[in-house]
């Protein structure tokens, strides 16, 4: 499967990054004369981007033979191990990875917004979603190796499931190269996640059932579970993106903030990700850490004791011991009798509510230099141009020392596309983005066949 590299984007980079409106010709746009690959709208744009991101990346798109970490060279690691093991690593018990960087021909793209130039193929060091985002390709990659009995029934769209990772991939590239350094937007995009999640839900079967011989590994199951984990995490961040989230969200959902907060979720993926990042382990082994070290369990309704057997990944197995991941209910167990399958429907319903009440906040709005959403009446526009919003004295300081005074980045003489409305116009402009982001999601989710319960809590969110 071969990563696409992104074309030069018709838009400026630094509106992107301080949310103003792009300008109505693109063709008035101007490319970077050096890389030739980030536009700006203007010299003004052009030369902040410069001072907070692009003088970090536009010598390694230039040159993108200076990029060492970013190539896939000879001494690949990963490279060697299978070069060694031969045949073997297409056996089923076999624990190594292929290579993902020569599987998916990453050292032919050129340097590009979307391409990993200038940051490492193995990942940034501690960027969870990233780390997630390989674990998941590595394991499509070595269900196709070992030609699992998911891939030989459903080709095509594991097909269509990596060139959508490949594209999250790229896409958490070409964020690094918009973006100033430390800022995130938090996980992965709804509409990314429920056209991934379309794609597993129509494959239905235990297609691990059918490895023949040893299937300790369980390839399709640890695939659905470390992709819950990765949006749920991307959900975690969106919260932990709110500066007070008790003032952003409706107090009727305040104890699931709590629920979520405390629950431990990003430990767990992190010892997840610990686990499988270099070869497979058993999935029982996986499952023990989402236990919290132990399978023997107790139901968390009717107090059974239980041996969890299963990650509830997308739908309740009846009878079936399950253990969630969602993050209000992370670590809750269901013996999944009848009666505890209901509760733990209701549990679900719970963590859908929680996660469109983060999502759609409008009383959240960003300060245009931590990145932090806060609540519309602490943001306070600056006085002079009226393009940024900033949360604290703190932030309008520091960012002044990073260049916004007066006869830099800051002017009375500004394109009026750049003035941040009132108070009540961004209101307002928060209101129709969140209708639209949840028409949108509606549409999606309707499309993805999302259970019924899922469509009532998004229904129940129209504003």
């Amino acid at each position: 499967m071969r990563m696409a590299a992104s074309a030069p984007p018709p838009f400026c980079a630094n509106c992107q990054v301080f949310d103003w409106p792009q300008p109505v010709d693109p063709a008035s746009l101007l490319r970077c004369s050096r890389c030739k690959v980030l536009q700006y709208c203007g010299k003004l744009c052009q030369g902040e981007h410069w001072e907070k991101v692009h003088k970090h990346h536009c010598r390694y798109l230039a040159k993108p033979e200076k990029a060492r970490a970013s190539l896939h060279t000879a001494d690949c690691t990963p490279c060697k191990e299978e070069a060694a093991l031969g045949d073997s690593i297409t056996r089923p018990t076999n624990p190594t990875y292929p290579c993902i960087d020569s599987f998916c021909e990453v050292d032919d793209m050129p340097a590009g917004l979307g391409s990993p130039h200038p940051f490492p193929l193995a990942g940034v060091p501690g960027d969870r979603e990233e780390r997630a985002i390989i674990a998941l390709i590595k394991t499509l990659a070595k269900i196709e190796y070992t030609e699992h009995p998911v891939y030989l029934a459903h080709q095509e769209k594991l097909d269509r499931l990596m060139f959508s990772l490949d594209g999250l991939r790229s896409s958490l590239w070409a964020g690094r190269k918009i973006w100033p350094q430390g800022h995130r937007k938090g996980g992965v995009g709804g509409r990314d996640a429920a056209e991934i999640q379309q794609e597993i839900r129509a494959i239905r079967g235990n297609y691990d059932a059918r490895v023949p011989g040893k299937n300790k590994f369980r390839l399709w199951s640890l695939f659905r579970l470390v992709f819950d984990c990765l949006t749920s995490c991307g959900l975690v961040q969106r919260q932990l993106r709110l500066r007070s989230p008790l003032a952003s969200v409706a107090e009727e959902h305040h104890h699931l903030l709590h629920r979520a907060g405390e629950s431990g979720l990003l430990e767990m993926v992190d010892k997840v990700l610990d686990m499988i990042s270099n070869k497979l382990v058993p999935y029982a082994e996986v499952v023990k850490v989402v236990c919290g070290g132990s399978l023997a369990k107790k139901c968390t309704f009717c107090g059974r004791s239980v041996t969890v057997r299963e990650v509830m990944t997308g739908e309740i197995d009846e009878l079936v011991p399950q253990v969630v991941v969602h993050p209000t209910n992370v670590g809750l167990v269901s013996c999944n009798r009848h009666r505890c399958a209901v509760e733990l429907g209701a549990k679900l319903d719970e963590d859908y509510t929680w996660s469109f009440a983060v999502q759609g906040s409008t009383n959240a709005h960003m300060c245009d230099h931590c990145f932090q959403l806060v609540p519309i009446r602490a943001i306070h526009r600056c006085s002079t141009c009226l393009t940024k919003q900033y949360c604290s004295q703190a932030c309008i300081q520091q960012d002044a020392a990073a260049g916004h005074v007066v006869g830099k980045f800051c002017s009375t003489e500004v394109e009026a596309r750049k003035v941040k409305g009132s108070r009540r116009e961004r209101v307002e402009r928060g209101e129709q983005r969140a209708r639209k982001g949840l028409e949108t999601t509606l549409k999606v989710h309707r499309a993805a066949g999302a259970p019924e319960s899922l469509m009532a809590v998004m229904e129940s969110f129209k504003v």
